[in-house]
């Protein structure tokens, strides 16, 4: 269900997410619209300073995330996701992703193996909950989500700019 809002700087109806992820509107610039549902469970996109000129509403990648690197999650990896992997001539495999935590096991003709090892994880937006930011991190490959209180997690934000703002809210 989207969310829409009256950007006050020009009157303009604007969406400024789905259900509670705000994916159009950072925590500080909630005050810039008039807005009839409620915060109380809001998940806010992430202030990046290169956006700072944008309008609330006028986003363009509504789900703009930071990379999180050296972040394991290994109860993440307890709690595996879906993903299809596909081939040139038409081949799909559905296997579950434990999120570089740990391969899917091999079965008969299927073998699973890392080719290098990249970040899983991903930062992609804030909420405040019971006076705490909270992160919404999840799996780059399948799309899985968790929670996490932001001072666990900012450490592995290595955008000095991201992580100096999201350090205020601390």
């Amino acid at each position: 269900m989207g969310e829409y809002a009256i950007r006050k700087s020009d009157n303009s109806d604007i969406k400024i997410g789905t259900c509670d992820n705000m994916y159009y509107l950072r925590m500080e610039d909630k005050d810039k619209v008039d807005y009839d549902g409620s915060w109380k469970n809001a998940f806010f996109r992430l202030p990046f300073s290169d956006e700072d000129d944008i309008l609330p509403g006028g986003y363009l990648d509504y789900n703009r995330h930071v990379v999180l690197y050296n972040f394991e999650c290994k109860e993440c990896g307890d709690n595996p996701g879906t993903t299809q992997l596909k081939s040139n001539h038409g081949m799909l495999l559905n296997v579950p992703c434990h999120h570089g935590e740990k391969l899917p096991e091999n079965t008969g003709d299927i073998k699973a193996f890392f080719n290098g090892k990249g970040p899983h994880y991903a930062l992609y937006r804030i909420k405040i909950k019971d006076n705490k930011i909270i992160g919404l991190f999840g799996c780059m490959e399948c799309g899985e989500k968790w929670t996490i209180p932001l001072e666990e997690i900012i450490d592995n934000v290595y955008d000095k700019e991201l992580k100096a703002r999201l350090q205020k809210y601390l």
